[in-house]
């Protein structure tokens, strides 16, 4: 299962001679922007997994115009927001050959630099997908772990992980979005840790047109 581009070589011999033939395998990704942070460099193009960016950042300015994200199954400091554009992010790829993991059991973690680990606002009726992604506070100060405002988004596979957030929150949902929640875990704060947290909100709806959650691990 090669994951370039690769001719191979079959070489038969025996006592009355040899034969020789070959073939070649294209591997083609789909078109998206590739990241690994073990791997990658943000002057790379980003088109494929052997020209991989480092930085979430990076993959970010160079999707305005909508498009898809591919992450690597590490590590990564990012305040992700996605605003008007249409982004798909996808974790959980194997750091080197970006194949996704049949298992289900690889994915990418998101924490933030001092605020919300991802912000998806005002992309209106467009479906934005996000999948195999931790989003994680980190104890960071972040007041949760993930917001959706005026957005359709679907999460696959995810975990919103706002036990060590200020407040107390997983995931809030407002200004009529349309939220599905498959397989994924969703996390708000023990409201005993801190004098601050008055209440535990895996989910915290406001305004919210649809919210589905089949089937979730929640402590909301």
């Amino acid at each position: 299962r090669p994951h370039e581009t690769v001719t191979y070589t079959l070489t038969v011999s025996n006592d009355h001679g040899t034969v020789e033939d070959s073939t070649t395998v294209e591997v083609v990704y789909p078109a998206a922007v590739f990241v690994s942070e073990s791997r990658g460099d943000d002057d790379a193009t980003g088109d494929s997994p052997a020209t991989a960016l480092k930085t979430l950042g990076a993959a970010l300015g160079r999707v305005q115009g909508g498009g898809a994200i591919y992450l690597s199954a590490e590590s990564y400091v990012n305040d992700v927001v996605v605003e008007i554009v249409d982004v798909d992010i996808y974790g959980g790829r194997d750091p080197v050959t970006f194949f996704e993991d049949p298992g289900g059991g690889l994915r990418s973690t998101i924490s933030s630099v001092s605020g919300i680990p991802l912000t998806v606002r005002n992309t209106g009726p467009a479906l934005i997908e996000m999948t195999n992604v931790i989003f994680d506070t980190q104890g960071n100060n972040a007041e949760l772990a993930a917001e959706v405002d005026g957005a359709t988004v679907w999460f696959r596979g995810c975990t919103l992980d706002g036990r060590r957030s200020s407040g107390a929150t997983g995931i809030r949902i407002l200004g009529g979005s349309d939220v599905r929640l498959v397989n994924c875990k969703i996390y708000g704060a023990d409201p005993r840790l801190s004098a601050t947290h008055q209440e535990s909100r895996g989910v915290e709806i406001r305004d919210a047109a649809t919210v589905a959650t089949a089937p979730c691990l929640s402590n909301e």
